[in-house]
C-alpha cells in the first residue's frame, strides 16, 4: 500500500502496515504475588514475633523479583530488588531486617510490619513464583509460629473465618489486607462476628477503610463481641480484592495457628464433599475438629475417617453429625469423639490413628470445616491449623510445595492424601525434590502408592531423598490412578523428633498454574471503548482481574477459577489532557493511555492508494479515526461486481 501524505512527521507511530513476521522468542511472563504480613514485633505474653520469608524460581530462566514494603506499623516504605536464577530458592530468616539492610528506612527499634508486594518479571511461565512467610517467636528450647503463603490473587466476595475461641487456653485475632494493585482506590471492609451457637444476633464491628497495601489488625476480636467461640464474616465495599485472616494463639506458649478465610460459595467450589488433610491420635498429638455452617439450613453430615489401623474391612469409619443454622461445633479430640459416639474399628483408648477425614452431605457448600493439631508443650500447647479443601480444589496433575528444610533446627514432612471422590483405587506419585540453593533436582520418590480415602506421610522428607540439601521445594505428581489428592507440607522445629520444641507450620500446596494474557499495552480515544480478552491457564486455577483507575472498569471476569474472557470499559474522556491506567489480569499489568479530548497532531484527512491504484484514506478528529474511506473492485460470483469507494465509520 502506498500513501501520499502532505506530512509523515511521527505518523509512523499510528499506522501499521503488514510485513513478513520475524520470528521472536517467547515473552518472558511476570506476575505479582502478595504476602499479607511481613514482621519483626512484640506480642502478647512477652512474645516476639519476626518473618522469615521464602522466594522461589522454578522456571529454567532467572527471574527479577522486585519486593514492594507496605508498613503497617513502624515505617519505612519502599522497594527492593533481587535476583532469583533458574530453580532457585532464597530464605530470608529475617525478612524486616533484610529490607532494612537493603536500604529501606525503617527504624531499627519498636514494632515494624506492613504488607509485600513481591513482583516476579522474565519467568519461564506465569505459575513458576512462589512465596512463603514463616512467623515465630522463641519458645523455650526453640521457636513457634506458623506459615501462609503469598497470593496470586485476592478476593471479591464475603468470606468467613472459622474456628476462632477466647479462653483461658487461646486467644484469636483477624487481620483485613488491601490486595489491590497500586493506585486501585480504597475499599471498606465490613466484619461481622457470629457466636458459636445461632441466638438470632450477631455484632458488626466498625468499618476498616484501606488503601492499596495497607493492613489493619482487630485484636481479641471475640472478647469484644463477648464470645468464647465464633467466627467472623468479611464483605468489601469497593472495586479492589482483599484478603482477611485470622490467627489463633496459645494463652502461654503464643505459638499462633494460621486461619485463612474462606468463600462459601456452591458456584466456588461445588461438589459435595469436603476433605480435611489429616486426623491423628498419636504419640501425644491430637486433632480438635471445628465444624462451621455458615448457611440458613440445618443439614446432617457424614463424617467418615480413612486410616490404615482401623480394623473395618474397608479402612474406613463414619458417624453423623447434626448442625444446625450458623452453628460452629468444635470436637476437641476428634477420635476419642468418634469413639465415644460408637465409630466401629478404632479399637481401645491409646489405640494410635493417623488418617484423613472426608464430610459429605447436603449444602457443603455452606460449610467451613477445619482442623488443627497439637501436642502439650512449653507449659501450654504447640500446634497448627488447616482447613478442608472443596472438590474443586482438589489436585488431579502436580502441586508444588515451597520453603523445605532440613537442618540442625528445622525438619519437614510431607504428606499426601488420596480423596476417593471418584472411585476406590489407588493413585500412585512422584515426587521430585529440587535443592533451592543450587537449583538442581536433588532426589525422585518413585511410585509412592496412597490408597482411597488414606493419608500418607513422609518424615524428613528431604533427608531422606535429598541428603545434604539444607532447603528445598517438591513437586508432587499423580502418575497414575483416577483419584483427586492433596498435599502438603509440615516445617518443624527442631532437626529430628523430640528436639527444640518440635512446633509445626503447615504450609499448603501451590497450582501448576501458568495463565496466557494475549493482550499487551492498550490506547484509547477520548471516547472510550470496551474491549475483552481471553485468558487461558493450565489448569482450574484461580486469577482476578482489576483496575487501578476508576474511569478503566472491569465488566465481567473479575474473579473466579478456570480459563475465561475477561472484558472491561474505558469511559470517556472530557478533560483535555490524556490520562493512564493499568489492568493487572492474572497477575499481569497493561498498561492503558487514553488520549485528551482535545484538537491533536494528526488531525486531518489522510488519502492514499493501493498497488492497484484505488483509492483509501481515513480522517482523524481530535486524536481518534472518525472515517475510514476502502476503495473496492471485486467481482463476488459471476454476476455481481462490486466497485467503487466505501466509508465505514471509525472508533
Amino acid at each position: 500500500m502506498r500513501f501520499h501524505l502532505p506530512s509523515l512527521g511521527s505518523l509512523a507511530a499510528l499506522v501499521l502496515l503488514s510485513v513478513p513476521a520475524t520470528p521472536h522468542p517467547a515473552a518472558a511472563e511476570e506476575v505479582t504475588l502478595l504476602v499479607p504480613i511481613v514482621l519483626s514485633a512484640p506480642g502478647a505474653k512477652g512474645s516476639y514475633f519476626v518473618s522469615e520469608l521464602t522466594l522461589a524460581n522454578r522456571g529454567a530462566g532467572t527471574a527479577a523479583v522486585e519486593l514492594e514494603y507496605t508498613p503497617a506499623f513502624g515505617g519505612g516504605a519502599g522497594v527492593v530488588r533481587e535476583t532469583l536464577g533458574p530453580g532457585r530458592q532464597l530464605v530470608i530468616e529475617d525478612a524486616i531486617d533484610w529490607l532494612r539492610r537493603r536500604g529501606l528506612a525503617i527504624p531499627e527499634e519498636g514494632a515494624n510490619g506492613g504488607t509485600l508486594q513481591a513482583r516476579f518479571s522474565g519467568l519461564t511461565s506465569s505459575g513458576d513464583a512462589g512465596a512463603v512467610a514463616r512467623t515465630t517467636t522463641a519458645v523455650p528450647g526453640g521457636r513457634a509460629g506458623l506459615a501462609y503463603t503469598g497470593l496470586g490473587a485476592g478476593l471479591t466476595k464475603a468470606s468467613c473465618l472459622c474456628a476462632l475461641r477466647q479462653n483461658d487456653t487461646d486467644r484469636s485475632n483477624v487481620a483485613l489486607v488491601h490486595a489491590g494493585a497500586p493506585g486501585s482506590g480504597e475499599i471498606v471492609l465490613r466484619v461481622t462476628v457470629y457466636d458459636s451457637v445461632w441466638k438470632g444476633e450477631s455484632v458488626r464491628l466498625p468499618d476498616v477503610r484501606l488503601q492499596p497495601g495497607g493492613f489493619h489488625q482487630i485484636s481479641g476480636i471475640l472478647a469484644g463481641a463477648g464470645y468464647a467461640s465464633g467466627y467472623a464474616k468479611v464483605e468489601r465495599l469497593g472495586k479492589a480484592p482483599y484478603y482477611a485472616y485470622a490467627v489463633i494463639n496459645d494463652q502461654v506458649t503464643s505459638d499462633g495457628s494460621f486461619v485463612p478465610p474462606v468463600v462459601p460459595d456452591v458456584f466456588l467450589y461445588g461438589g459435595l464433599s469436603l476433605t480435611l488433610p489429616a486426623v491423628v491420635d498419636v504419640g501425644g498429638f491430637q486433632t480438635e475438629v471445628i465444624v462451621t455452617n455458615t448457611g440458613g439450613a440445618s443439614p446432617t453430615l457424614t463424617l467418615t475417617f480413612g486410616a490404615d489401623s482401623l480394623t473395618t474391612p474397608d479402612g474406613t469409619t463414619s458417624v453423623p453429625l447434626k448442625i444446625n443454622r450458623f452453628e460452629q461445633v468444635v470436637i476437641p479430640s476428634f477420635v476419642s469423639w468418634l469413639r465415644e459416639q460408637g465409630a466401629p474399628g478404632l479399637g481401645p483408648p491409646g489405640t494410635p490413628h493417623a488418617g484423613a477425614l472426608f464430610v459429605t452431605g447436603a449444602y457443603v457448600y455452606d460449610l467451613v470445616v477445619g482442623g488443627r493439631t497439637w501436642i502439650p508443650g512449653g507449659g501450654g500447647r504447640y500446634g497448627l491449623f488447616y482447613r478442608a479443601i472443596a472438590e474443586r480444589e482438589t489436585f488431579a496433575g502436580s502441586a508444588w510445595l515451597y520453603g523445605l528444610r532440613q537442618d540442625p533446627e528445622n525438619r519437614t514432612n510431607l504428606a499426601i492424601v488420596n480423596t476417593g471422590e471418584k472411585d476406590t483405587t489407588t493413585d500412585s506419585f512422584r515426587i521430585e525434590l529440587f535443592d533451592g540453593e543450587t537449583g538442581l533436582a536433588a532426589g525422585t520418590i518413585e511410585s509412592l502408592a496412597v490408597a482411597a480415602k488414606r493419608w500418607r506421610q513422609l518424615d524428613r522428607v528431604l533427608q531422606t531423598a535429598a541428603p545434604g540439601v539444607r532447603q528445598g521445594y517438591a513437586r508432587v505428581t499423580r502418575v497414575s490412578g483416577k483419584n483427586p489428592f492433596l498435599a502438603y507440607a509440615v516445617v518443624n522445629d527442631g532437626g529430628a523428633p523430640g528436639e527444640r520444641s518440635g512446633d509445626g507450620a503447615f504450609v499448603p500446596p501451590d497450582r501448576e498454574c501458568a495463565f496466557t494474557v494475549l493482550v499487551t499495552s492498550r490506547t484509547y480515544g477520548p471516547t472510550g471503548g470496551a474491549e475483552l480478552t481471553q485468558v487461558s491457564t493450565t489448569q482450574d486455577c484461580p486469577f482476578t482481574a482489576e483496575s487501578s483507575v476508576s474511569w478503566l472498569r472491569v465488566t465481567e471476569g473479575a474473579s473466579g477459577s478456570g480459563g475465561r474472557q475477561v472484558k472491561w470499559v474505558v469511559d470517556p474522556n472530557s478533560s483535555t489532557s490524556s490520562r493512564t491506567g493499568e489492568l493487572t489480569i492474572a497477575g499481569k499489568r497493561i498498561p492503558v493511555t487514553q488520549l485528551p479530548n482535545a484538537p491533536g497532531p494528526y488531525d486531518g484527512t489522510w488519502t492514499g492508494s493501493t498497488s492497484h491504484g484505488l483509492p483509501v484514506g481515513f480522517r482523524i478528529d481530535r486524536n481518534e479515526v472518525k472515517e475510514v474511506t476502502i476503495g473496492l473492485d471485486v467481482w463476488v460470483g459471476n454476476a455481481c461486481h462490486v466497485q467503487g469507494p466505501y466509508k465505514l465509520p471509525g472508533s
